[in-house]
């Protein structure tokens, strides 16, 4: 089992994404923000990711799991607007990840669901990325539990999410006055959720046999 991503680093991403054009959201945005909250989750990524056998859930338009798929991992992608997409976001569709996989040479497996609600029969993943994604669904406990059981033995999840240590509650939830969120395919979505330290830490401990390793900041 191949261990903590010793074959990738973050400057191989960025030359993944040059070397075939890939338009990838924030990172084509002149916001130096977010490109490097983008490099801070690849970064912990590579550094954490174990075995070969890859679950990538919110995947957007899965410029990752084709990183992944290039360097020969097993990559299954999952988001919940893969088969219908979403107005204004073409990435998201499943055409569009069928495109690249011919445009990157690559293959990955495509699951247009919610985790929650998807049977996997009895495949399991070594490692489980919720990349920017837990804050996203209304049923996180949920979401955890249905990892653990996708875990292979030793498998490890890994979870990046805004935080505002200046909060004194749990959480802030922010939902979306869109009335597209009404439409079936997001059904548990909401726009935005920022945790405080403690109401993530509240959260992944309801499940006692994860062992956490929480880190307050990412490395670059």
């Amino acid at each position: 089992m191949q261990e903590q991503g010793e074959n990738m680093n973050v400057g191989d991403i960025i030359n993944f994404k040059n070397k075939h054009q890939i338009q990838y959201g924030e990172l084509d945005k002149n916001n130096p923000k977010l490109i490097s909250k983008k490099i801070n989750e690849w970064a912990y990524m590579c550094m954490n990711i174990r075995g070969k056998k890859i679950l990538d859930v919110g995947c957007g338009n899965s410029f990752l799991g084709a990183f992944l798929a290039s360097n020969d991992y097993d990559v299954t992608i999952l988001d919940s607007w893969l088969k219908d997409g979403w107005s204004g976001y073409c990435e998201g569709t499943e055409d569009y990840q069928k495109q690249l996989m011919e445009t990157t040479n690559t293959k990955f497996n495509i699951i247009s669901d919610f985790i929650e609600y998807h049977d996997f029969k009895d495949e399991k993943f070594d490692t489980i990325l919720l990349l920017c994604f837990i804050e996203h669904t209304q049923h996180e406990k949920n979401v955890l539990e249905k990892c653990f059981n996708l875990f292979t033995p030793n498998g490890v999840l890994i979870i990046t999410t805004e935080m505002d240590k200046n909060m004194n509650h749990i959480y802030r939830k922010q939902y979306p006055s869109d009335k597209k969120v009404s439409n079936s395919i997001f059904k548990g979505f909401t726009l935005n959720r920022v945790y405080t330290e403690a109401g993530l830490l509240d959260i992944l401990s309801s499940l006692p046999y994860l062992q956490i390793n929480y880190i307050d900041s990412l490395p670059i």
